[in-house]
């Protein structure tokens, strides 16, 4: 799908016209029979034309459109367009004052839905605007703080929050918003330098994500952010459980089935399901780099690591703005014996650059690196000191590490399952011990 233009002349209104393609995209993606390509993709293929968007997608239609606004008035028109032929199925003008605009979108979602063959029962067009807002300046405002997330930076995701505060100022019943907020909270947790800030961030984050779904228990976003909030504190058969019932509730959301896949291959080793699932998720939206790390990822659990080469190689040479794999290359070469590679592909990360040290049996050199991540990052990168020592061979040192670890509830441990570096521990009595002390689903 195409996000929709701005069309006005008039560059304050990029969020409005922004914000209302994100809100329908929102809104397709719980239709049951649809499947919808993903933000991150569309706005790749904003300047394409329809056939040429819909084979970069991969879908069979395109829906774009294009918003002008006076301050009593807003112009939107929508077309549904064949992306084979380029010939419209679809298309209609809506006139509408700017408080109708949430209205316009759940219209265009609806005629899209009926433009496509897909039987819309009355539970079904309630579902629509359950989570929603019918507040212009609160979706705005969601979508840029949303937007602005996309830094992973924890600066920018401070400001989510201020961003996503007022959204809820002005519509305190806004599940979405509040489901949003879940997600900055969580990612604010990995910046904490104590185990009591992450702790603090991750829950707020279930708080959060609680609220959207007090006023929306079937609102997706608000399951995926309970989901990842609960994998995030080590709370494993919830964060699995919330992920199913997100997938049920929108199984044609990349984000959700990606999250879903990932989960299912790193936390339960199951890589086989999980690959179809991630690669369910490329397909929707091939265009976005987490698609493709998400590929990656799986192979690794699933030790193909000659095939996480070659693909990691494939994107970086077809797709070098989508390459955002290069420490997972470093690892698969490193697992390979391909060891000049991977130093090059680590590029002075300092795990990668400890890992490779004791693989090759430098070992003055790894316990140097392992002093280094100590004296900067205490016992915040406790899993990590877990896999070095593992591969230096120091078995009670690194369940030692682990078990700290543990108490602290470093999320590295979602891992414990699948992580090719803790192959060493997987015989010794203590690694079963631990995986029962972590209550990992069966």
């Amino acid at each position: 799908m195409l996000p929709f233009a701005n069309l006005s002349g008039d560059p304050r209104q990029a969020y409005f016209a922004d914000g209302m393609a994100g809100e329908i995209r929102n809104t397709l993606m719980r239709i049951g029979g649809l499947k919808v390509a993903g933000s991150t993709s569309s706005a790749a293929v904003r300047e394409d034309d329809a056939p040429t968007a819909a084979k970069k997608l991969g879908v069979a239609n395109i829906l774009t459109g294009n918003v002008r606004q006076t301050p009593s008035t807003i112009r939107v028109t929508a077309e549904l367009i064949d992306g084979r032929t380029g010939l419209a199925k679809w298309s209609q003008n809506y006139d509408r004052t700017p408080g109708d605009v949430i209205k316009v979108q759940t219209d265009i979602a609806e005629n899209v839905a009926r433009a496509l063959a897909v039987a819309l029962g009355a539970s079904a067009i309630r579902a629509l605007a359950a989570g929603e807002t019918a507040n212009v300046a609160a979706q705005q405002l969601a979508f840029q703080a949303r937007e602005l997330s996309y830094q992973f930076t924890e600066s920018d995701f401070h400001r989510s929050l201020q961003l996503i505060d007022k959204a809820i100022a002005i519509d305190p019943n806004y599940a979405r918003a509040y489901a949003l907020k879940s997600f900055f909270a969580s990612n604010l947790a990995g910046f904490g330098t104590t185990p009591a800030d992450g702790a603090k961030y991750l829950r707020e984050a279930v708080q959060h994500a609680r609220k959207a779904l007090s006023i929306a228990p079937n609102l997706p976003i608000a399951r995926s952010a309970l989901a990842y909030a609960y994998q995030l504190s080590l709370r494993l058969r919830e964060a699995m459980h919330e992920h199913r019932i997100a997938f049920s509730l929108a199984s044609g959301d990349p984000d959700v089935i990606r999250n879903y896949g990932w989960t299912r291959s790193t936390v339960l080793g199951e890589t086989k399901e999980g690959l179809r699932l991630v690669d369910e998720a490329r397909a929707l939206d091939p265009l976005n780099s987490a698609s493709h790390s998400a590929h990656a990822d799986v192979l690794f659990d699933a030790r193909r690591y000659a095939d996480v080469v070659s693909y990691s190689l494939q994107v970086r040479r077809e797709s070098p703005e989508l390459f955002k794999l290069k420490h997972l290359l470093g690892h698969a070469l490193l697992m390979l014996g391909r060891t000049r590679e991977a130093a090059l592909a680590f590029g002075g990360n300092i795990v990668g650059e400890a890992l490779l040290a004791a693989r090759s049996g430098e070992r003055d050199l790894a316990f140097a690196k392992l002093a280094q991540m100590r004296s900067r990052d205490g016992d915040m990168a406790s899993f990590q000191y877990g896999r070095i020592l593992a591969e230096l061979g120091d078995k009670d040192a690194a369940f030692d590490a682990l078990d700290r670890a543990w108490d602290i509830r470093d999320r590295g441990l979602a891992g414990l399952k699948t992580d090719p570096y803790l192959d060493p521990l997987r015989i010794d009595p203590r690694y079963a011990a631990l995986l029962r002390k972590m209550n990992f689903p069966a």
